[in-house]
């Protein structure tokens, strides 16, 4: 699912799917080869444009409400990746001494990093955003619940900045994953409901929005579509390459040493093979 704020201060969501893995779960992190496939259930993500000099991250499922000044985020692009991370890490509230920190901590820090280094210098003319994150994807259940986190972050920062992925559409409604779909996308978002785009937008995606995000959208005066067509667009290779991409380094900040395949499959979706970073679509699963 994406909604296109770019630079017309219109909203983003997008979500991300979990993900299974059918065979190779440990051995995976050794090399080996495993077999994965997205889950219909996922993490759903609006960014709402804002102009009070503030980022907020709203993650009602850790009952974590966090906001911080722009300038203070803007202060990391000084320093080199060291300090950075380190300043990220107060930021965020992480004690670097502790062995575990706490998951809120962890997640806060992985939006932070992917703010900064997504939007990079860009960050100078940020006026505010405020980011809501839910999931229908149990945490701490091995089904891809950080990775989809993740995934939706790198997307929907993207997205914003209309960088590498300046699209909207959807991909294949047998596709489980792919993080601009939710077995349909959704068209831009206008205030008024007569300038809505409603070229990619589905009744069902729409229904499957959280009542959450629903909620906040109309808040913000933003009219839901309800058009019945759907669209043919959809992210590149190239585009998913690059939200894999950060989704990974984002999951290395929650998780440490992760093999890189939760990000894999709920950035491409459907089933895939993958093994040592290389990732094969799998149109029929082996016998």
């Amino acid at each position: 699912v994406l909604w296109n704020m770019s630079d017309l201060g219109r909203p983003v969501v997008v979500s991300a799917p979990g993900k299974v893995i059918l065979h190779g779960e440990h051995a995976v992190v050794y090399g080996k080869a495993a077999l994965a496939s997205s889950l219909d259930l996922r993490c759903y993500l609006l960014i709402l444009p804002k102009q009070n000099g503030a980022i907020t991250l709203d993650l009602p499922d850790f009952q974590l409400h966090r906001e911080w000044q722009v300038s203070e985020v803007i202060d990391c692009l000084q320093l080199n990746e060291g300090d950075q991370l380190q300043l990220l890490q107060q930021l965020a509230g992480v004690d670097s001494g502790v062995e575990s920190p706490p998951t809120q901590s962890l997640a806060m820090l992985a939006f932070l990093y992917l703010l900064v280094h997504i939007y990079g210098d860009k960050l100078k003319h940020l006026l505010g955003l405020s980011v809501t994150v839910v999931s229908t994807l149990p945490a701490s259940a091995g089904l891809g619940s950080s990775a989809a986190y993740s995934v939706c972050l790198a997307a929907g920062l993207q997205q914003c900045t209309l960088g590498s992925c300046g699209k909207t559409g959807s991909r294949s409604s047998q596709e489980c994953g792919s993080p601009n779909i939710s077995n349909a996308s959704l068209g831009s978002v206008s205030k008024s409901s007569s300038e809505v785009d409603e070229k990619h937008t589905s009744p069902e995606a729409v229904s499957r929005l959280p009542e959450l995000i629903i909620k906040k959208l109309a808040e913000a005066g933003y009219s839901i579509p309800t058009a019945s067509n759907s669209g043919d667009g959809g992210w590149s290779r190239q585009e998913l390459e690059v939200i894999n991409k950060w989704g990974f380094e984002a999951e290395k900040l929650i998780h440490g040493t992760p093999s890189g395949i939760d990000n894999s499959i709920s950035t491409f979706g459907g089933a895939i093979h993958f093994q040592s970073g290389n990732i094969t679509p799998l149109e029929n699963m082996p016998s």
